[in-house]
């Protein structure tokens, strides 16, 4: 079985006693359910999709379900409303009783939680494989490493080029393998390509429709359907709710509704701009990015080579789940002025910031890092490292300052993986 980032959180989780529920979020078919069992065996596993199990929860009382489930990994949480009074009995009236709660449409499950359970649990979030989960051990990635630097206030790393070269010669088949299919677990049990383009096409007739059909009790899903197709083609770009609408030939609000309900199923990420303050955002229009390219390409049908955009929206993730499993305190965020300066992503903590532009090229000039000179002037931040990343073989020095990286190098493994 592949290790995944959370796992060693998880593990922690289930050994120590201050905090007696979790509650796992992410797209369907991330690896929740497999994480889960495999991280905490010994608890018992029920699947509230059933709808035998769904009616017994129902009914149950609080002293009952405590003693059956005294440990318990609940999946599909969300199904069963009353269930999150019952885990908050569970809690509460005993010293040992532990529960592991699975969900996949996020305004549900989180709703419940506010509700119930807050201050009770540990919210973590499950997302398709990050590259490096891809790679033997699944090290803790390059970037991750910089920032753990970066809040030590120590400089970062230096890569000889020998080191560059077994990094690269290590792991720039699989990164390609990613670049192609995306992230999703399935695909590493070994699927020929027509049967994992095939297995992506279900996963988008039937998963996601069905998460939208929870979320929002949408009967007819053909506008949903275009909607979905149009941001798919529009990953990568600033979210302008009016055009969405107009192509999709939808209201702008039920455009804004559609794009929400996206990103609480987990299948978009909604980037805000750079801001000091909320009073003081430089551009006010976020960015949209499609989790996963696999997914992307099946909406988009845009299945032959590359774009930039594809490839941006591929760089989003990697920092997102990075982030999520590493450095939640980060604020991953992109930036654009009113007077034109754009930079694709930054990621903020207090004073510092990491500043990412992306090529989709073998081969990275001075010019390509541009954007990134003034940016201490721009954003008001004292220390700033900054990166290109690239398709190329080598690190480079572009500017001041400024590194050209690859990004199987800059999202393959960090010194802390040895």
């Amino acid at each position: 079985m592949l290790r995944r980032w959370l796992q060693a959180s998880i593990e922690e989780w289930n050994t120590q006693r201050s905090l007696r529920g979790i509650i796992m979020t992410g797209a369907r078919q991330v690896g929740k359910t497999t994480l889960a069992r495999h991280a905490c065996p010994e608890m018992a596993y029920v699947n509230l999709d059933d709808p035998l199990t769904h009616a017994e929860f129902e009914q149950i009382g609080g002293e009952e379900f405590a003693a059956t489930y005294p440990q318990a990994v609940l999946d599909e949480a969300q199904k069963v409303p009353a269930l999150f009074h019952l885990v908050k009995y569970g809690i509460d009236t005993t010293r040992t009783n532990r529960y592991m709660l699975l969900g996949s449409a996020q305004i549900l499950l989180l709703g419940k939680v506010r509700e119930s359970l807050a201050g009770r649990v540990a919210v973590k979030e499950l997302y398709p494989l990050a590259f490096a989960e891809r790679l033997p051990e699944s090290p803790k990635p390059w970037i991750a490493d910089i920032l753990d630097r970066l809040d030590r206030n120590q400089a970062p790393e230096v890569l000889t080029p020998k080191k560059v070269r077994e990094i690269v010669g290590a792991s720039i088949r699989e990164w390609k393998r990613h670049l192609a299919w995306g992230g999703m677990p399935a695909q590493m049990e070994g699927p020929e390509e027509s049967e994992w383009k095939e297995w992506l096409k279900n996963y988008v007739a039937t998963y996601l429709q069905r998460d939208l059909r929870d979320l929002a009790r949408i009967s007819d899903l053909a506008p949903f359907r275009k909607c979905e197709q149009l941001i798919a083609l529009r990953t990568g770009s600033l979210l302008n709710y009016s055009e969405l609408a107009r192509d999709a030939g939808v209201s702008v609000q039920t455009a804004r509704n559609y794009c929400n309900y996206l990103d609480l199923s987990f299948q978009t990420i909604l980037l805000e701009p750079y801001f000091i303050s909320p009073a003081k955002r430089l551009m006010k229009s976020p960015k949209l990015y499609m989790i996963d390219v696999g997914i992307q390409r099946i909406l988009s049908s845009q299945w032959e080579g590359m774009t930039g955009q594809q490839y941006e929206s591929i760089v989003a993730a990697e920092l997102k789940k990075m982030l999520s499993a590493f450095h939640p305190e980060w604020r991953l965020c992109h930036l654009r002025t009113l007077d034109g300066l754009e930079v694709d992503f930054l990621l903020v903590h207090r004073d510092r910031a990491v500043a990412i532009e992306v090529k989709y090229a073998d081969r990275v000039h001075p010019q390509d890092a541009r954007r990134l000179v003034r940016l201490e002037e721009v954003t008001g931040l004292p220390t700033i490292r900054k990166y290109v990343v690239y398709e190329g073989h080598e690190i480079q020095r572009l500017r001041e300052g400024v590194l050209g990286i690859p990004a199987c190098v800059f999202f393959g493994p960090g010194t802390s993986a040895g």
